[in-house]
C-alpha cells in the first residue's frame, strides 16, 4: 500500500506519534515519514528512540515479506513450464482444438494452471491442494492420452512431460511443507 506524505503531514505530532509506537500495525512507509515530519517539526529523539523506530520498521518488512522453501520455487516453475507446455499441445493437435468451445478450454485450462503456479510462488499454502486435486483428476484421462499418441506421437510426448511435471510439482510442494 502507498502512503502519501501530505496526508500524514496534516495530522498532529500526537498522531504521529501513534504511527512510531513499538507495536504499530502501519506500513514501514508510513512509519518512516511519521518519524521523518516529527524530526522536521523539531521532535528529538534519543538514540534508543531511533533504533527502537528503525527495528519497527525493520520488523513490519520482514513480516510482509514472503519466506518460499525452495521446493516452493521449483514447483512453481515446473507448473509454469508444464502451462508453457500446454500451450505448445495446442500449437501441435489442430485437429483437437477445431471449434471455439475446445480453444477456449484449452486455453481457459492453461490459466488456471498459470495462476496456480503463480499462486504458489505467492506463498498461498491451499492451492498444493488444489493441484494434488487436479493431478488425481488427471489420472482419469490415461486412455485420453494414449489415443492421443496413437495420433500425434510429439503431441502426446508433451501431454505426458505437462502430467510428469505436474506430479513432480505437487511432491515437491507437499515435501516442502514437511520440512517446515
Amino acid at each position: 500500500m502507498n502512503v502519501k506524505k501530505s496526508v500524514l503531514e496534516k495530522k498532529s505530532n500526537r498522531e504521529l506519534e501513534e504511527y512510531i509506537q513499538s507495536e504499530s500495525r502501519f506500513t514501514p512507509q508510513a512509519i518512516n515519514y511519521a518519524f521523518e515530519i516529527l524530526k522536521s517539526r523539531g521532535k528529538e529523539f534519543s538514540e534508543e528512540e531511533i533504533e527502537i523506530i528503525n527495528s519497527q520498521i525493520n520488523r513490519t518488512i520482514e513480516c510482509d515479506t514472503i519466506v518460499l522453501h525452495p521446493n516452493e520455487i521449483k514447483s512453481s516453475n515446473l507448473i509454469l513450464i508444464s502451462a508453457g507446455l500446454g500451450f505448445l499441445y495446442m500449437f501441435l493437435s489442430p485437429k483437437v482444438f477445431t471449434s471455439f468451445s475446445t480453444i477456449l478450454t484449452g486455453i481457459i485450462t492453461i490459466v488456471i494452471i498459470i495462476a496456480i503456479g503463480i499462486g504458489i510462488r505467492n506463498g498461498i499454502q491451499w492451492i498444493k491442494y488444489v493441484m494434488a486435486t487436479l493431478v488425481v483428476l488427471g489420472f482419469s484421462s490415461f486412455p485420453i492420452i494414449v489415443q492421443i499418441i496413437n495420433s500425434n506421437l510429439i503431441a502426446g510426448i508433451v501431454n505426458i512431460t505437462q502430467s510428469v511435471l505436474q506430479i513432480i510439482a505437487v511432491i515437491l510442494l507437499f515435501i516442502s511443507r514437511e520440512e517446515k
